[in-house]
């Protein structure tokens, strides 16, 4: 019987197959890892530049914003400088304004001083003429006498008894009736008959009285309150008190009996900063109000030069 040979696990041969193997493995290893290297570098490179292009970016836009910057600190600065300018025109604007209303007061007032002169030598002009034409009929009046038979005892009027050889009735019809003041009388003696008496009204009974003024005084704040310049300024003052006041003030100063004791005009308008263009408002709504309840063109004229006196003590601005 024949001797087996002994089975022997490892063998040269199968050592080197594996050894084959292993070998391809490793080499397949490495060509696939240098592939994915030689990639990653590429992936790598190219987001570094993409890196640096957006830096690049950035530092454009800080420079931009920068730029911007400078811009809008210059177009701040320019509007500041345009927004003084324009208070300053403003300013100037409404002191022109101001003072063209006050030359134009004068000249109103120099204008109505100029016609009554004319006025007053018209009239004289008329009273020399008319004494110069009567002096050449003087030696006849004292032949103008009119007889009454009797005793001389007779009534010529009804509840006056004249008596005696000699009477002298006197009617005065000078124009001296007519005001206090001599600058009144002139102006007045020139006017027709019905404006004479009209004249001998003061603005206080032309105006309705109290009772008129207070209307006058409702009708105003209503108009105050609804005009849009200022409007605003009315927000917080109450309506009777108001018109209390305003009628109290008008009634002083427009003839009617009793004294203003509230505040003067400076203290009521001083925290309100007038300006002239509102108070050339204000005065419109007086006008309106007053045309509203009736009023002739004289009271409305006289009503907003009292008004206007008061300018200094009311605008501000």
């Amino acid at each position: 019987m024949k001797r087996r040979r002994p089975l022997t696990t490892l063998s040269l041969s199968f050592l080197d197959a594996i050894c084959c193997g292993f070998g391809a493995v490793l080499l397949l290893f490495l060509i696939l890892s240098h592939n994915s290297v030689a990639q990653r570098r590429e992936a790598t490179d190219a987001l570094q530049q993409e890196v640096a292009a957006l830096e690049q970016q950035v530092l454009s836009g800080r420079e931009q914003t920068a730029a911007l910057g400078a811009d809008l600190d210059q177009a701040s600065a320019r509007r500041q400088r345009l927004l003084a300018q324009a208070r300053t025109a403003t300013e100037s604007i409404a002191g022109r304004s101001y003072d063209l209303a006050q030359l134009e007061t004068d000249r109103i007032a120099r204008e109505a001083h100029v016609n009554r002169l004319k006025a007053d030598l018209k009239s004289r002009d008329e009273e020399l003429k008319r004494l110069e034409g009567g002096a050449a009929q003087r030696a006849e009046e004292g032949d103008r006498l009119r007889a009454f038979p009797g005793r001389g005892d007779r009534q010529y009027l009804t509840g006056l008894k004249v008596g005696g050889q000699r009477i002298l009735i006197l009617l005065d019809t000078s124009a001296s009736m007519l005001a206090e003041r001599i600058v009144d009388i002139v102006r007045l003696r020139n006017l027709p008959a019905a404006e004479q008496r009209q004249a001998a009204k003061s603005l206080y009974l032309r105006l309705g009285s109290k009772n008129g003024i207070k209307e006058l005084s409702t009708r105003l704040y209503a108009a105050h309150v609804s005009n849009k310049q200022i409007g605003h300024m009315f927000e917080h003052v109450a309506r009777e008190p108001f018109i209390e006041h305003v009628t109290d003030f008008l009634v002083a100063h427009s003839g009617g009996e009793g004294t203003y004791q509230g505040r003067s005009m400076a203290q009521v308008h001083d925290q309100l900063g007038i300006s002239y263009s509102d108070f050339l408002s204000a005065g419109g709504d007086v006008q309106t109000v007053m045309k509203g309840l009736g009023h002739g063109d004289e009271e409305i004229q006289e009503a907003v030069c009292f008004l206007v006196s008061f300018v200094p003590q009311v605008v501000k601005s």
